[in-house]
């Protein structure tokens, strides 16, 4: 019996070991940067149009605060109600809180509170910060009633 001893092969010709370590290059980080930056930029981009109807409505806000008398819209269709300027008010605060939260639901709790705060200002209410909070509480409390109804019927 003959024993045969293999040779070594080439060098060349020997695969290459891949390495297991990550390599954490400053291109895939500045990469990652951008595309957060872009995603937040594109989100913004397409809620666009909730940023022009809140501008639109804080015109007519603005053109029934100046140039409408008080008078003229108190008692529309409630007595002592001012409830043109409620509506135009909380669609303001609606459509721009929305913009800036990306969140029609925060947008829509916030401004809820903003307008019943004034209409209690129209009402000749004292608003005190015992108020404020009290409301506040209140509706973070149905938005958490919401959240809890969301995420357990999904």
């Amino acid at each position: 019996m003959q024993y045969t001893v293999n040779k070594p092969l080439a060098a060349s010709s020997m695969p290459k070991a891949k390495s297991r370590l990550k390599k954490t290059s400053r291109k895939k980080h500045r990469r990652a940067q951008n595309s957060w930056l872009k995603k937040l930029l594109i989100a913004y981009l397409t809620h666009l149009p909730t940023l022009l109807l809140g501008l639109l409505f804080g015109a007519i806000t603005y053109y029934i605060i100046t140039q409408v008398y008080p008078e003229q819209i108190k008692n529309w269709l409630l007595p002592a109600s001012y409830l043109p300027l409620l509506i135009v008010f909380f669609l303001t605060n609606l459509f721009v809180f929305s913009f800036l939260l990306l969140k029609t639901r925060h947008g829509l709790w916030i401004s809820s509170l903003l307008t019943i705060l004034l209409f209690l200002k129209l009402q000749l209410v004292v608003i005190t910060w015992p108020l404020v909070i009290g409301l506040a509480t209140g509706l973070m409390g149905l938005e958490l009633i919401c959240w809890l109804v969301t995420t357990i019927t999904h």
